[in-house]
């Protein structure tokens, strides 16, 4: 129950990067250098099918672009990576 409120109080961080193989994995070993245990990282190609719903709906755009998601709010479309990081706790 104590993990429970702890999610419900400062929910999970889940960051979804989309873009070309090589820059989106870029951005991955970028956000990942900072340690934090409450922190999933996806790096998704811009061409990549038959993904689970609540990924396929982070679209991929011209470049690489990245969403922040805070339980089930997600930023919009982060489309550098100093936002990103900025964003990303």
């Amino acid at each position: 129950m104590l993990v429970a409120l702890a999610e419900h109080l400062d929910p999970p961080e889940q960051v979804i990067i989309r873009g070309a193989r090589d820059d989106a994995a870029r951005w991955r070993d970028t956000v990942t250098k900072k340690y934090s245990p409450m922190r999933q990282v996806f790096a998704i190609e811009a061409d990549a099918k038959e993904l689970p719903e609540v990924l396929a709906a982070k679209r991929a755009m011209d470049g690489t672009v990245a969403y922040v998601c805070r339980g089930v709010t997600c930023s919009e479309p982060i489309r550098a990576l100093a936002p990103l990081l900025a964003l990303a706790g």
